[in-house]
């Protein structure tokens, strides 16, 4: 009987997992970056140049072209659409999960290995990266390929991993910089040191793998040469990263010390108190335990972890996002840290502890759906309330096996966010219905223009620049008969110069900064904005407001 319970308990997991992510695939590209990379992948694949990038025309230098060459590729094969552009990354993050899987499996059993492989799936990072996609999704993926292989060769010295090793490195590294590079090497240096195998890490074909890196970094490097010559290459290589540290990199938000950390414990919700506790175990074990100078130990999960958190805590430019590729190593040292407690079960305050955070989630998914965004769809509830339920069950009748409620707890947060809470909040990004609105009404792209207004998203579904006019003096230059989008308090400003006639309204808000003004339902309609779809004529009188 416990087996068939077992068999229908991962079935609807994987199920629900599979509905979470899938589901995410067709939620709008959000403004600004995912919006701004979609474009950039739209304008490539039209302008067919793949070397040079360019955002509408003008020089693009941010972020390394791997992001944009997949989505264009796919685009060109299956056509430009929000799950296109986000099929590739998603793709990249199932190896990663793979990846996991495998890299578990060198240094233990089974069991820890589809843990790790469940935990990094199952991390609300991963949800929010497969959703709002951006160049982490990528680094995240094939850094962790990268690790499997060169494990995977330290173990068993087959040459075949070091190419598999050279081509995760350089994959990594064309998502996001040198970064792809640093995090294998702090993980397995500090691995190297932990377990005291300096002769086997030093004997590690450093060169031919970095040969294969360096290979596929060439033809970034050719169009970043022939784009902005020695200066583009410096860029990639030193400001963009390491400048972030040095100072040289002129973006500076100095969030403090411990942001990451802190962005690191929701990001890895509901895993972040049992990671927390397996870290500290981790520690405490090498100092006193058994682990010392044990060879077979496995430190690179702690290495990659702890080693890259306090580099990127030094950096004066910090995002959430930054620490997202942490996360499978994070998961990693939790699964160990569950499969054990299996095995003797931990202390009750630790099973007291998760629970507590599991009704926090439960909680913060009621006010959602009851206060922020009320839900209307049974369907959604069903399966929403399924998990919660299953959670609940799994809490108190499997007590021993935290990890079965934590994850159908997850879930049921995953399909709220991906089933309605995005799809509502989406409304207040009214991109993707202008283009609609245009394209229904046989509006010609060149008729367009915002006022001091830009959208990248905008740029993306209808597929080509919108002109932004930023004065007005721009304004009265503006030749009629055009359509013009515009902010209520702007109107005043138009009527100046021509009279017009409003065709549809959207209400308009920065979806991806969101303030408790706005998820109040009593203040929102203080902060959003007002969108005017205006058709303009020359003329003295305003017509229609």
């Amino acid at each position: 009987m416990r087996t068939h319970v077992n068999k229908y308990l991962w079935a609807s997991i994987l199920v629900g997992l599979a509905i979470v992510y899938l589901r995410g695939l067709f939620v709008d590209v959000m403004d600004v970056d995912a919006a701004q990379y979609a474009s950039i992948a739209q304008e490539m694949l039209h302008n067919q140049s793949y070397l040079q990038v360019k955002h509408w025309g003008r020089d693009y230098l941010d972020k390394p072209p791997l992001l944009f060459w997949l989505a264009a590729a796919f685009f060109r094969v299956l056509g430009v659409a929000t799950p296109v552009y986000k099929l590739p990354s998603l793709l990249v993050s199932m190896l990663g999960i793979y990846s996991v899987y495998r890299l578990a499996l060198i240094y233990y059993n089974h069991q820890t290995a589809r843990l790790a492989a469940l935990l990094t799936a199952s991390s609300l990072a991963m949800f929010v990266m497969n959703n709002d996609v951006r160049t982490d999704t990528l680094l995240t993926g094939f850094v962790v390929f990268a690790c499997w292989q060169i494990a995977a060769y330290l173990e068993n010295r087959r040459a075949g991993y070091l190419l598999g090793a050279g081509a995760g490195i350089g994959l990594a590294m064309l998502s996001k910089g040198p970064i792809g590079l640093m995090i294998p090497l702090v993980a397995f240096t500090g691995h190297a040191f932990l377990s005291h195998r300096y002769w086997a890490f030093l004997r590690l074909g450093w060169i031919p793998m970095l040969l294969i890196a360096a290979i596929l970094l060439v033809p970034m490097a050719v169009g970043l040469y022939q784009q902005y010559g020695w200066d583009g290459l410096k860029f990639y290589f030193w400001t963009q990263s390491f400048g972030r540290i040095t100072g040289e990199n002129p973006w500076h938000n100095d969030a403090g010390y411990f942001f990451l950390f802190h962005s690191f414990l929701w990001a890895f919700l509901p895993w972040s108190f049992l990671f927390l506790v397996a870290w500290v175990r981790k520690v405490v074990s090498y100092f006193r335990g058994s682990d010392y100078g044990n060879a077979s130990s496995e430190y690179i999960s702690f290495s990659a972890f702890t080693i890259t958190l306090v580099a990127l805590s030094f950096s004066h430019y910090k995002l959430p996002h930054y620490i997202f590729v942490v996360i499978p190593f994070a998961a990693l040292l939790t699964a160990d840290f569950i499969a054990e407690t299996i095995k003797n079960p931990a202390v009750t305050w630790i099973g007291v502890v998760q629970g507590i955070l599991l009704a926090s989630l439960a909680l913060i998914a009621t006010v959602i759906v009851v206060w922020i965004f009320p839900l209307h769809s049974w369907m959604i509830a069903c399966l929403v309330i399924g998990f919660a339920v299953m959670s609940g069950v799994c809490f108190f009748y499997r007590h021993k096996e935290l990890h079965l409620s934590s994850v159908c707890m997850i879930i049921a947060c995953g399909l709220l966010l991906n089933l309605h809470f995005y799809p509502t909040l989406l409304q207040y990004q009214p991109a993707g219905r202008i283009a609609v609105y245009l394209e229904k009404h046989n509006i010609h792209p060149a008729r367009l223009f915002t006022y001091r207004i830009s959208s990248h998203a905008l740029n993306f579904y209808r597929g080509t620049w919108t002109p932004v006019l930023n004065s007005e003096s721009d304004l009265s230059q503006l030749a009629s008969p055009c359509w013009l989008l515009i902010r209520e308090d702007h109107l005043q400003e138009l009527s100046k110069a021509y009279c017009y006639t409003i065709r549809d309204s959207f209400v308009s808000y920065p979806v991806t900064r969101l303030r408790i003004p706005f998820l109040n339902p009593k203040t929102r309609n203080e902060v959003v904005k007002t969108l005017y779809l205006a058709e303009c004529c020359q003329g003295a009188e305003n017509r229609n407001q």
